[in-house]
């Protein structure tokens, strides 16, 4: 039927991991905003895995992306998002 989703779409988001993320939080609490929007993220897909295949990298801008998760490997609870925000 038209509109079926036959595969489920790839989603890829990147976290700033670069040092000011840290050094400014203090001041305008940036790494603690990203760490929200990372679990805002992880608890809007949950469910949703036969729509959306996704992943969440780290950036720092000096050497290869950091993974946190993996396509196909969401992580399952509360328990597991904290973790990920912790990395």
């Amino acid at each position: 039927p038209f509109g079926h989703q036959k595969k489920p779409k790839r989603l890829s988001f990147v976290m700033d991991v670069s040092a000011s993320m840290s050094r400014f939080n203090g001041e305008d609490g940036r790494l603690d905003r990203m760490a929200q929007a990372m679990v805002m993220i992880m608890e809007s897909l949950e469910g949703f895995e036969h729509k959306y295949a996704w992943n969440i990298v780290g950036h720092s801008g000096n050497g290869p992306e950091i993974p946190f998760v993996s396509f196909g490997q969401p992580p399952r609870g509360r328990a597991q998002q904290s973790s990920v925000v912790s990395e």
